[in-house]
Order: structure tokens, then sequence, then C-alpha cells
């Protein structure tokens, strides 16, 4: 009987001086089936290459394990490169860790598939999961529910990443519908909660690493809620969902609040177009700060 096959996804982009912790966090996992390492480098312009190919000569793999890995010719962007790493998956499940996180339980992989294998109500499951802010050597660990739903995923819940694994059902070709929005996490979650809901089997067993030089994390104080928000508004937008519900509107509540509060240099032109926030809107947060201010 053939073994149950998981492939884990890694793209890589500048991430040489951490690609290798995140690939031992894979090779330690301990698990009765078979394991592919996919590994996807965007032309990144480092010594990721000859750093993993250095380290591949020096080890030896365990028999259930194999990797894959391929540099692409020309840099395809972060999105197209993680649909066509998904797309390579051949496993019955699918994990995810990019190449600057890393896994730090062995059995990871082993408790979400025993899970998902008797739970077949659920399309995924996740587990908590440690902050690690590489410049101040600091952790904090994160949280989260225990039952993840779609519903939660339009409000503004995201599944991390480098937590999950889900069943190899999904469409890919799907991603294309979110062409031009730069959050693949928060597309990810919409479509595995599409499915059914996700379980968090309470662990902590992965490392989301804030180096201060990704996409987000090079992001500081208002400028992450005024990102996020944006993000989530034009999410919206694609998925149907009306511009005016009330969600949106706690979190522009939330941005406006930081931008008077901190003193931010986001005008209020600027911010009213970002959000198509009209006048009247803008009285409505203004009263809002007031009240929460001095009431």
């Amino acid at each position: 009987m053939q073994k149950l096959l998981v492939s884990v996804v890694m793209i890589t982009y500048g991430h040489e001086d951490y690609i290798i912790e995140a690939i031992k966090g894979v090779l330690m996992q301990e698990f009765d089936g078979d394991i592919e390492l996919i590994i996807a480098n965007d032309k990144s312009p480092d010594n990721t290459d000859e750093i993993c190919e250095k380290y591949f000569s020096s080890i030896e793999l365990s028999s259930n394990i194999s990797i894959r890995y391929t540099r692409h010719v020309e840099n395809k962007g972060v999105i197209p490169n993680f649909v066509w790493a998904l797309n390579q998956a051949k496993g019955e499940y699918i994990a995810i860790c990019e190449g600057d996180d890393y896994w730090i339980d062995p059995l990871k992989i082993q408790k979400q598939v025993d899970f998902l294998k008797s739970h077949e109500e659920y399309s995924a499951c996740i587990s908590d999961r440690v902050f690690y802010y590489q410049d101040e050597k600091k952790e904090e660990y994160s949280r989260y529910p225990k039952i993840i739903t779609n519903d939660m995923i339009l409000f503004g819940e995201v599944l991390p990443t480098q937590c999950v694994l889900f069943r190899n059902i999904l469409k890919f070709e799907q991603f294309s519908k979110f062409d031009g929005h730069p959050a693949g996490d928060r597309i990810l979650s919409y479509l595995i909660t599409l499915v059914a809901p996700v379980y968090n089997i309470g662990d902590v067993t992965s490392v989301y690493r804030l180096t201060g030089r990704g996409a987000w994390s090079q992001f500081r104080d208002l400028n992450q809620n005024v990102i996020n928000a944006k993000s989530l508004k034009d999410f919206h937008d694609l998925v149907g969902l009306k511009r005016g519900n009330k969600f949106i509107k706690n979190r522009l509540y939330l941005v406006f609040d930081d931008m008077l509060r901190k003193n931010n240099d986001l005008d209020l032109v600027e911010f009213m177009k970002m959000f198509n926030v009209n006048y009247w809107l803008l009285l409505r947060f203004y009263i809002h700060f007031f009240r929460t201010k001095y009431l």
C-alpha cells in the first residue's frame, strides 16, 4: 500500500540568511508517510541557490523525504510563484513554510494529518505560533480561535500560513480572480474556508519571523493599520461584499483613531481617497474619536 504523501510548499526570495533553518524544520519531521518539499526560488538576487546546494550535498535525507528545488529563470512575483508552487504539489495534504519562517515541532505534520484523517468536517487545521522579531531577538506567542470559518476570514481573520495543513482539493486557478491583491495568505484563507471550517489543534508548532525587510513587516504602527485596512477593503470588493459593511467601517475607525492620536502625516485627503470616505463619514469618525477620547 502506497504511503500517504504530504507536500510542503516553500517559496523563497531574499532568504539566504534563513532558508536553511526553514528547510531543517521540514527535514526533522517525524511522520509515518512520505513528505515532498517543494522549494520555489523566485530568481532571488542573493546566494540562496549556492547555500541550498551546499547544504543538500552535505546531508543524507530520510527515506520518506524528497526535495524538489526550482529557481525560476524570470522573477514571477510573490503570488504567481506561490500559485506555481502549489500547483506542483502531489500530496493528499499541503503544508506551507516560507523561506524565512520555520517549524519547531517535529510532530507538526503527524499531528495535523492525524486530526484531518479523523475529522472530515474540516478542510484544514492550524496551530498557534511564535512571532520572532529578528532585529530585537524577541519572541511573543500568537494564539488563534479554536474554529475559523469563512465569515471570520471576511471579517479580518487570516490563517497563519506556516501553521496550516489543508486538504489538496482546491483549484488554485481561483487565485486569478484576485490578481493584483498582494495578500496571498488572505486569499488562501478565504479559499480554504469556503470548503469547510478550519480547526486549531492548539499546539505551538511554528515561528513567523519578522525581519523588518519583508513586504509586511517593513510597515510600522499606523502604516500597518492603513495597509491592512486597505488590503481588507480591496479584498471585500473582489469577493462582492458591500463597500460600507459594518466591519470595514469599524476597521477604518481604528485607522482614523491612530492617525489622530499619533499625529501621523497621512493627510485627510489621502485618507478619504484611499478608503472612498465622504465628508459625512469623516464627520462620524471625528465624533467617534472625540467620544472615545474624552467621554
